[in-house]
């Protein structure tokens, strides 16, 4: 399970660095588990002055 959790976490990484690369500014997910893995790689890239990651509910909530 552990290197399950480390392949999430690069893959992580991997998205929140090429969602970097096209310029957004806010990474959207339904799934829980991405929500906090993509969290985690924002931090551990020090990127979180330049992306949020946002359930696609809190999107839709602040769009009424």
């Amino acid at each position: 399970m552990a290197g399950g959790t480390n392949t999430s976490v690069r893959l992580a990484q991997l998205r929140v660095k090429e969602a970097l690369e096209t310029g957004a500014e806010v990474l959207a997910t339904a799934c829980p588990f991405c929500l906090l893995t993509l969290e985690e790689a924002v931090k551990h890239l020090n990127a979180d002055d330049k992306i949020r990651v946002m359930d696609i509910a809190e999107i839709a909530n602040q769009a009424l």
